[in-house]
């Protein structure tokens, strides 16, 4: 029972540590690219977790990163949109979801992909 335990602890924190370095990965990527700035401060970023310890994953997050987060209570959001890896990326539009996105990549061209759908952003 005790090695059940530990594994469980040791997956979740792993997966907490990759959703953080993701989050990283992505928002040093936009901020590199000035997305926010070319698009006039029309889009913005938020986080979402949704593993670990929810109070001490917003306090870590509200450290690291220059935007909100918000915590996924027993992986409601990502469940519900099937998304099973992280980091979790969504795309709103008036309050309303248009475009979400699971994982991350460093294929390059997913990545000019993406850099250039937002830029054709209204």
């Amino acid at each position: 029972m005790k090695t059940q335990v530990k594994w469980i602890i040791g997956a979740t924190l792993a997966l907490a540590i990759l959703f953080c370095a993701s989050f990283v990965f992505f928002f040093g990527r936009a901020q590199q690219k000035s997305i926010a700035a070319a698009k006039g401060n029309k889009v913005h970023f938020y986080g979402v977790i949704s593993y670990g310890d929810k109070a001490s994953s917003l306090r870590a997050a509200e450290q690291k990163f220059p935007f909100k987060t918000f915590f996924d209570e027993n992986f409601q959001l990502a469940g519900a949109l099937g998304i099973t890896r992280v980091p979790v990326k969504l795309y709103v539009e008036d309050g309303v979801m248009k475009k979400v996105w699971g994982g991350a990549t460093n294929d390059e061209q997913k990545k000019t992909a993406f850099v250039q759908w937002l830029d054709a952003l209204p």
